[in-house]
């Protein structure tokens, strides 16, 4: 926001769009980590296993949009060291290849089949 502000660029409606976006995608993700530790906090553990490998497949994926639309709205100088989009950019790259989404998502889908899985570790 401080680079796009002092760019002058909050009247640009394209930089607009991006910043709504981006917006939308912040509270997404914060309601599903309200959504998963209220089932933790109420006992519900088994529903909050599976609601936290929803939410971490969801967040991964609104975080990778949400970074792509900071670059949009800020240019390509932003991923110029030292900018701190730059290392956030880095950071989120290397971070989302630990896991292997693909398994997550089987991991939730079987799940949904009520078939065995194990939500604390991602096997196919």
């Amino acid at each position: 926001m401080e680079y796009i502000t002092t760019q002058k660029k909050t009247e640009d409606p394209y930089v607009q769009h991006h910043i709504g976006q981006m917006s939308v995608n912040v509270e997404t993700g914060h309601l599903w980590l309200r959504h998963v530790a209220r089932l933790w906090e109420t006992g519900r553990y088994q529903e909050a296993q599976i609601a936290g490998s929803r939410a971490r497949h969801v967040m991964e994926h609104l975080a990778e949009e949400t970074v792509k639309h900071c670059i949009r709205a800020c240019g390509a100088r932003c991923l110029i060291r030292p900018s701190v989009l730059e290392r956030i950019y880095r950071d989120l790259s290397f971070y989302v290849r630990h896991d292997n989404d693909d398994h997550i998502l089987a991991m939730i889908g079987k799940s949904v089949l009520g078939l065995t899985h194990d939500p604390s570790f991602y096997k196919p």
